[in-house]
């Protein structure tokens, strides 16, 4: 993903830390987190890699502009039992994989129900966290490398227009530019649009009447929006949506 962005290009991630999901005071809800975070390893799955999503993308030579962590409490509802459900609905790889027995497994699902029936229990979900990153801006030997500081040794490269039309000299760079370009440009002007009212992914979606996941999805191109989508978008953001036509460019046709 890193490559396929256009210098200073942003880039919005979001993942889960089942390891963060339990109750105060204590209790068997606690399994959750213990057993799901045995398993992961056990079938080539990381479900606490949340925690670790700015040092990924600092590795991956992006500067980190915005991050958050959520975590919902649940004080009363049925929902409180969605812990207890994920560890029901995992029972066939958790006994497989010899993360825990059958006899065990029956006991401790018996334990979260009687837990999450406790109404002087409180529950906490598993934290999710998401991130707004931007690439550097950099020359394309070094555009992937970490660590550079900002501006250093780069004066004469800032414009990300600049650096775009010496990249596309690259056959590589222009090919995959081109086939993600309209994508890429409605995904920035979401992002930037969102980061430019102070908004949290979570917070648009609020506003939008929709899911923080629906947010992600429109911002990493893995969704159009209808046209009535970007009217709300553009109501919670506190901006005016424009639609213009242009003439083709070369290079750019479907």
């Amino acid at each position: 993903m890193s490559r396929l962005l256009v210098p200073g290009g942003a880039l919005a991630v979001e993942d889960v830390e089942v390891a963060s999901a339990g109750s105060e005071p204590v209790s068997a809800l606690g399994e959750f987190a213990n057993l799901l975070t045995m398993l992961g390893p056990k079938i080539g799955s990381d479900w606490n890699v949340g925690r670790r999503l700015v040092h990924l993308v600092r590795d991956a030579g992006m500067a980190v502009r915005e991050a958050t962590a959520m975590q919902r409490i649940l004080p009363t509802g049925a929902h409180r039992r969605i812990l207890e459900w994920t560890v029901a609905e995992a029972a066939p790889a958790l006994v497989k994989t010899g993360v825990i027995t059958a006899e065990d497994l029956d006991r401790a699902l018996l334990e979260m129900q009687r837990a999450g029936a406790d109404e002087n229990i409180v529950v906490f979900m598993r934290r999710h966290r998401e991130g707004l990153h931007q690439k550097d801006r950099e020359d394309s030997h070094g555009r992937d490398r970490p660590g550079t500081p900002e501006g250093e040794g780069t004066e004469s490269m800032t414009k990300i227009r600049e650096l775009h039309r010496r990249w596309s000299k690259d056959r590589d760079y222009k090919g995959a530019y081109d086939a993600i370009a309209e994508e890429f440009d409605l995904a920035r002007a979401l992002i930037e649009a969102r980061t430019a009212a102070g908004l949290s992914q979570s917070q648009l979606a609020r506003r939008m009447k929709t899911s923080q996941s629906y947010i992600a999805r429109i911002e990493g191109g893995k969704v159009r929006p209808s046209s009535d989508a970007l009217e709300r978008f553009a109501q919670a953001t506190r901006t005016r949506l424009r639609i213009a036509f242009e003439p083709q460019l070369a290079g750019r046709g479907r």
